[in-house]
């Protein structure tokens, strides 16, 4: 029994349009560099409810920072 995969389905010709579209929307809309600077307007006018919930974006830097082991005397 053949198995199919997501990225089989959406490489289809029948999706290639869609998938373009989409593609050049998150481009002209400058979506990956305004989600990496926290734009909550990329959800909502208000930023109540959004700007707290983007720590997930930099918590690799203060997990880094917790975790890191003090530097040795010279």
């Amino acid at each position: 029994m053949p198995t199919f995969s997501l990225r089989d389905t959406l490489a289809s010709p029948l999706f290639q349009s869609t998938v373009d579209s989409a593609l050049e929307a998150l481009a002209t809309d400058h979506v990956v560099p305004r989600l990496w600077a926290k734009d909550y307007r990329l959800w909502k006018p208000d930023p109540k409810e959004i700007t707290d919930r983007l720590g997930w974006l930099t918590v690799h830097d203060l997990m880094r920072e917790q975790l890191a082991w003090p530097q040795p005397r010279q």
